[in-house]
C-alpha cells in the first residue's frame, strides 16, 4: 500500500505558572492515502473478500500538556473508503463505500521523572456506525487467525492503559 503523510504543527500557550513551567498546546494533522488492493477479477485471489480498496484518512489532533503531567487529547479523523468486495455467497463482486468522522478523546497522566504514564480514553466517542475495512490489521492470506484491532472502532470503546519505564 502507498501512504502519504503531511504536516505537523506545535505551539506554546502564552504565560507561565509560578514554577516557571509553561503549559503547551499541540495541533497536528496528517493525510493518509492507501491504495493497496488491486486484484484481478479472479475471486480466488481475495481470501479476505476484498478485491479493490482505496482509503483516504485525515486525522486532526489537539493535545494539551500541563506541567503537572496531565495530558488531554482530542482527535477527529475524517475517512473516505471505497472498495469492491465479494458477497457472502463468494460468487458476486459488489461495490461498497463509507465516509465520515470518528472522534477519540483521552486523558493521560505522566508519572514524575518520566517513569511511565496512565491513560483512560474513549474511541468513537459519538458511537458512529463505521463500515471500515482495515487491511493493515490482519494478514490477507489468513484474515481470521491474524486479526488485530482496526484503526476505527465500530462502536464506542472505553479503554485504559498503563505504561511503566524501568531505568
Amino acid at each position: 500500500p502507498t501512504a502519504r503523510r503531511v504536516s505537523s504543527i506545535a505551539s506554546r500557550l502564552p504565560g507561565t505558572n509560578r514554577l516557571g513551567f509553561q503549559p503547551s498546546l499541540a495541533l497536528s494533522d496528517r493525510y493518509d492515502l492507501e491504495k493497496g488492493i488491486q486484484n484481478s477479477g479472479d475471486l480466488i485471489l481475495a481470501p479476505d473478500s476484498i478485491l479493490k480498496l482505496t482509503t483516504h484518512k485525515l486525522p486532526a489532533s489537539l493535545r494539551y500538556f500541563h506541567p503537572s503531567g496531565i495530558i488531554a487529547s482530542l482527535t477527529a479523523t475524517y475517512f473516505d473508503q471505497t472498495g469492491q468486495f465479494i458477497d457472502r455467497s463468494g460468487m458476486i463482486a459488489q461495490e461498497g463505500d463509507d465516509q465520515g468522522v470518528v472522534t477519540d478523546v483521552a486523558l493521560s497522566y505522566r508519572f514524575p521523572k518520566r517513569r511511565g504514564s496512565a491513560t483512560i480514553g474513549v474511541n468513537n466517542l459519538f458511537d458512529r456506525d463505521v463500515r471500515f475495512e482495515d487491511r493493515n490489521s490482519y494478514d490477507s492470506d489468513d484474515p481470521v487467525t491474524s486479526a488485530s484491532p482496526s484503526a476505527f472502532s465500530d462502536e464506542r470503546t472505553l479503554y485504559g492503559k498503563v505504561s511503566l519505564t524501568f531505568r
